[in-house]
């Protein structure tokens, strides 16, 4: 079970890699708040974390009041402490912890699983089982992070504001579960709402990224070429969250318009629009999250050898 969650695990790493990924942090490119180590720091503290979910889900979670939630704010809170940085992993935790799960059932069933199994699978686990205590720790990881675009005078409706000092006694009052708070949010958050349908991005993703590898491009292509098809078809929440909803259609009619070229004119407007984005604050975080989490799931597909040949 440890190389399962090893394999879960360098989406993490080999996302953060991909050279230049627009906006992002990369190799030659850092934030402020966050530098391309501290995802490297990152992906080795989800490993023990992922591990855990993955017993959970083979042990069974049935009527277990914490399933998911500690393992979130345990990779978060962890990888802060570690590399003293800023958020590396917040949105990337929701993602995989819930595969890890679902991961740990089906080995549990001992039947051999597609990928589409296990997305559906892990998706239905927090639907029928999440409780919420997961969403108490999924708050206490946001405050952890203090993301700049979540307010205090945020509108809520029903749900507590994650600033409200009485958010555990009203999410505990009013049962409102993490798969409570996620359908909520995916209304207005990809990551949120790639988890409620199932990882439907990350899954088409994942088909791009083999067909690309047999196609001859290397890792590092692949990677960044990913994201920027992820950002072509769907606007990045957190570019719209931070810039506004323009910005963040700009981003995608860009993304677009770059995977037009090929060679050198693709290589030489990539570089244009990473200093672009980087210079105007446009950094895709949510879909790096999503790309990381299709990365992960091409580990578990193909097993072994993942950065040398391609199982077909």
């Amino acid at each position: 079970m440890w190389y399962y969650a090893v394999l879960l695990s360098t989406g993490i790493v080999l996302e953060a890699a991909g050279y230049p990924k627009p906006g992002n942090v990369h190799r030659l490119r850092d934030f402020k708040d966050t530098r391309f180590e501290d995802f490297l720091v990152t992906g080795l503290v989800f490993v023990p974390y992922l591990y855990r979910g993955i017993l959970r889900g083979y042990k069974g979670i049935e009527g277990k009041k914490i399933i998911y939630g500690d393992l979130i704010y345990g990779i978060v809170d962890t990888s802060l402490k570690i590399h003293g940085g800023g958020n590396t992993c917040l949105g990337s935790s929701l993602l995989l912890v819930p595969l890890a799960v679902g991961l740990g059932k089906l080995l549990r069933d001992g039947e051999d699983f597609d990928l589409e199994e296990l997305t559906i699978a892990s998706s239905m686990l927090v639907s029928n089982y999440s409780t919420p205590y997961d969403a108490v720790y999924l708050y206490r990881a946001v405050r952890r992070v203090k993301p700049s675009y979540i307010k205090q005078n945020d509108v809520t409706n029903e749900y507590p504001n994650v600033w409200d000092k009485e958010f555990t006694r009203k999410l505990v009052e009013k049962n409102l579960r993490l798969w409570d708070i996620l359908v909520y949010s995916s209304e207005r958050d990809i990551v949120a709402k790639e988890v409620v349908e199932g990882y439907v991005k990350s899954k088409k993703t994942v088909k791009y990224i083999e067909d690309s590898l047999l196609a001859g491009l290397d890792w590092n292509e692949v990677i960044v070429r990913s994201l920027l098809v992820l950002l072509s078809y769907d606007v990045d929440t957190l570019v719209q969250r931070k810039h506004g909803v323009e910005a963040a259609k700009k981003v995608s009619e860009q993304a677009r318009e770059i995977l037009k070229l090929r060679n050198e004119k693709f290589w030489k407007q990539l570089r244009i629009l990473d200093e672009e984005w980087a210079s105007k604050g446009y950094n895709p975080g949510s879909t790096a999250d999503i790309l990381a989490t299709a990365i992960s799931l091409y580990a578990i597909k193909h097993k072994s050898s993942l950065l040398r040949t391609i199982n077909k």
